[in-house]
């Protein structure tokens, strides 16, 4: 299975971390779901059901982590967060493409 990078600063050290690309990349306007509950760096708890809806790709880095693929900004019911695991969380099975109002 292909693999792309995300890098995390960690203080004065850089880690790069392989990650499983998911089959189909997310593009703008589509919503997931989360299949699984999970929480972030910044604080949020996700539960099944939620949804999060893609903006875009950003090079913002709230947290010093960039990945090779773009980060996204996406938006919850809440929220408009940047994501650098998003790819990672799809193929990992905790969140899952429901739709696009845009296609």
């Amino acid at each position: 299975m292909p693999t792309y990078n995300v890098i995390y600063e960690e203080g004065p050290d850089t880690v790069n971390i392989p990650h499983e690309l998911p089959e189909r990349l997310p593009q703008c306007g589509d919503v997931y779901e989360w299949a699984l509950p999970t929480s972030t760096l910044g604080g949020h708890m996700y539960r099944p059901g939620d949804l999060m809806t893609v903006l875009e790709r950003t090079g913002h880095t709230p947290h010093h982590r960039t990945s090779a693929l773009g980060n996204l900004l996406v938006r919850d019911k809440q929220h408009t967060s940047v994501w650098t695991s998003f790819e990672h969380c799809i193929a990992i099975g905790y969140l899952k493409l429901v739709g696009n109002p845009n296609l």
